[in-house]
């Protein structure tokens, strides 16, 4: 993993002034504090272009990387299950796609490759 890229402050200020001073994310005013965040992440193909970059409060961009995060390893996980090396869990829920056991709404519970009990 490469290590993350430090913006100057020249950069910042760009980033700011591109931005009219407002967080990209909701859209108030920054006064203080503020983190350069990428609106397309690293690992889902962004760039540490200026139109990429913008900026955030502390607490909306820890916000958005919680959802970033989620989509970035379902993203591995589609990744991996196309190249073929997806390795689905070895203990599957009870009554789900994954189980030899099916329960129909109306009666006991059936094995699927034989269609009975």
């Amino acid at each position: 993993m490469s290590k993350r890229k430090s913006f100057t402050k020249k950069q910042r200020a760009e980033v700011l002034g591109a931005n009219n001073g407002l967080c990209y994310l909701c859209e108030l005013s920054i006064d203080g504090h503020y983190e350069i965040e990428h609106k397309v992440p690293h690992a889902l193909g962004g760039s540490d272009e200026l139109s990429n970059l913008g900026p955030a409060h502390v607490e909306c961009h820890a916000q958005k990387t919680k959802l970033d995060i989620t989509r970035i390893a379902k993203a591995k996980r589609v990744s991996k299950k196309h190249a073929g090396t997806y390795r689905p869990s070895r203990r599957p829920v009870a009554g789900s796609k994954l189980s030899k056991w099916k329960k129909p709404l109306n009666g006991p519970a059936v094995r699927r490759d034989k269609g009975e009990a």
